[in-house]
């Protein structure tokens, strides 16, 4: 089975990437595993690829023996050292899941951390043969989302650096991804018309996933709720969508809507209505890529 394409599920965290990888792992068609993410990229090599080769490798190994994902794998750091046919981390982590596949008899593996969709150009050199699915969702949503979750206070400012990250990300996903290996869905679609939206991934992977066979072999998500806002239900629930126009939170909205204008626009959103401040909103994502940019000249590994 050496070789297996890959497939690697990215998106801005709370659009949908769990829930695209669980409704992915129930087809049957790809090895099922009791962690979501292992931030191999966004984490270990960031951390690890600037060290001399042999001190490197040493603390890669040691930190990935600690890490969360590698206490909760079937495989050990051994089997995949012994498999892998060099030391890097392309090998390493191909090992990992093919060692995967090959204890359930599947063909191919996926992988989903959010952020390693700033790290496309790197994964694509590792695994030349990958396939990507971008799946974006709504960024007002995303961001009443995550004020829900205690990740950003709700204020105006905190608004705007999300929304500037949300747009750095969708830019950087389809400057670096080649489209013959790219496919970009909309969570909300995946929502409304999941039918529709697998016709699409079956496209891509040259699966035949459907919703009766993920309905009988529903895992994670499917079955339990993932919602920062609550509830038992889990799966595709359409109160997820479009929370935006009816929230509390204006001065969030509207922020949102101001910077990422140009983005809601390209991916079929309505733009809805922006602050009243004209200036600031225009600043702040030039910021945010001046920043970016520099502290990527500077420090090539940092990319969040």
């Amino acid at each position: 089975m050496s070789g297996s394409r890959p497939l690697f599920i990215i998106g801005y965290p709370r659009s949908g990437t769990t829930l695209l990888l669980h409704l992915v792992l129930s087809s049957g068609a790809f090895p099922t595993y009791p962690f979501d993410e292992t931030h191999f990229y966004s984490h270990h090599y960031r951390r690890y690829r600037g060290f001399s080769r042999r001190r490197r490798w040493k603390s890669f190994i040691a930190a990935v023996s600690r890490s969360q994902w590698m206490s909760l794998t079937p495989v050990s750091v051994e089997d995949i050292e012994s498999r892998a046919d060099e030391d890097g981390y392309g090998p390493f982590l191909r090992a990992h899941f093919e060692l995967l596949a090959e204890q359930q008899g599947k063909e191919r593996w996926v992988e989903k951390t959010p952020w390693h969709a700033l790290y496309l150009d790197v994964i694509s050199r590792d695994f030349p043969d990958a396939q990507f699915i971008h799946i974006v969702r709504d960024p007002r949503d995303i961001a009443l989302s995550i004020v829900r979750a205690g990740w950003i206070t709700p204020s105006r400012l905190a608004a705007a650096r999300m929304a500037s990250s949300w747009s750095w990300l969708v830019q950087q996903v389809h400057s670096a991804c080649p489209e013959d290996q790219l496919l970009t869905i909309k969570y909300e679609d995946l929502i409304q018309r999941p039918d529709l939206v697998l016709e699409r991934v079956n496209d891509l992977l040259g699966t035949a996933i459907d919703m009766t066979r993920i309905k009988e072999e529903s895992v994670g998500v499917l079955r339990r709720s993932n919602s920062s806002f609550g509830g038992t239900a889990g799966g595709f629930s359409k109160a997820s969508v479009g929370r935006w126009r009816t929230s509390e939170l204006a001065s969030v909205v509207s922020t949102v809507n101001g910077i990422a204008r140009k983005e809601l626009l390209a991916l079929g959103y309505e733009p809805g209505i922006a602050s009243g401040d004209r200036l600031w909103p225009r600043m702040i994502p030039l910021l945010y890529g001046v920043q970016k940019r520099t502290r990527r000249c500077l420090f090539p590994l940092v990319r969040r």
